[in-house]
């Protein structure tokens, strides 16, 4: 019945272009850091900033901007990778866009075009994973966030995906990610972010670094360091080196005194363009549902 601090005093920037591992043993916050940055769980104290802007104040205009790729894909099993790419397209992308060709690009960048008419069901865990990565990018966000999407896959298929999330990077992305596979992450991430039990920041810079920090040989090396009785020393370590003078006091912004206020809502100007879009979603979803119900055989012989 007691409060208990998930998160503790974490401070970090993140920079346009760069790709983040957050890393630390289980329980440690990575998943509410996370949710933090990415909209979803609004700290009780300090705030989150995209561009100077607060997140939380200009949520609705923000969140065009940025995905989150869950670890378990959202997509309808009983669609062809293109159908769901295309229904996600239609309903997600205005009409000025060319919504065939960028669904065309994201099958060719994620390696698909083999896969282009098959069932997601059919499709191996690596294909699905790249099928809803895909799903994701189609608006063109310019911050990507991953929860944990490498789990579940081997050591193979996991160093292609993080090379893929290098590649959004070097595109101009800034892609944020969880992962418990630390095999590929000191050849493809800019930094990695360490947390120790209790939520509290024990290191954030290069991986290379890291292992000079933590004087261990590998990145796995230094979970078995971070423990709860050792969280708080971690944490006071770090807030006196050069590497938090570096990587985080150097990088945080200076306050720029601007309006945290919320945007206004809509006004009844707006609401028939609404009404609109409404309409129209309507209608692709009632007519994706129609597909997913003949293609599962077993539901509507059910029904009938």
């Amino acid at each position: 019945g007691q409060d208990r601090a998930i998160l503790n005093d974490v401070s970090l920037v993140v920079q346009p272009g760069e790709f983040v591992c957050l890393l630390g043993p289980s329980g440690c916050g990575k998943s509410t850091l996370m949710a933090a940055l990415s909209g979803r769980v609004r700290p009780d104290t300090g705030n989150v900033r995209v561009n100077q802007r607060d997140l939380y104040a200009h949520f609705d205009a923000l969140k065009k901007h940025m995905v989150l790729v869950p670890q378990k894909p959202l997509l309808h099993h009983d669609l062809t990778v293109e159908q769901a790419l295309r229904f996600t397209a239609r309903l997600r992308l205005p009409g000025s866009v060319n919504r065939k060709e960028r669904v065309n690009e994201l099958i060719a960048d994620m390696k698909l075009e083999a896969h282009r008419h098959q069932l997601i069901r059919d499709l191996s865990g690596g294909q699905e994973k790249r099928v809803s990565l895909a799903n994701e990018l189609l608006a063109d966000p310019g911050l990507v966030f991953l929860d944990e999407v490498t789990s579940g896959l081997d050591e193979n298929i996991d160093g292609e995906m993080m090379r893929l999330f290098r590649g959004l990077a070097d595109r101009g992305k800034t892609v944020v990610c969880i992962t418990h596979s630390l095999v590929h992450v000191a050849e493809t991430c800019d930094l990695v972010v360490f947390l120790t039990p209790g939520g509290q920041l024990a290191y954030v810079g290069p991986p290379a670094y890291a292992l000079q920090y933590f004087n261990v040989q590998r990145l796995g090396d230094v979970y078995s360091l971070l423990t709860p009785e050792t969280g708080d020393q971690w944490a006071r370590q770090f807030v006196g080196s050069s590497e938090h003078a570096t990587f985080v006091t150097d990088r945080l912004p200076q306050d720029d005194g601007q309006s945290t206020q919320a945007s206004p809502r809509a006004t009844v100007a707006q609401l028939p363009a609404e009404v609109k879009t409404i309409a129209t979603q309507s209608g692709l979803l009632l007519w994706r549902q129609l597909i997913l119900l003949f293609r599962d055989k077993a539901s509507l012989g059910s029904l009938l």
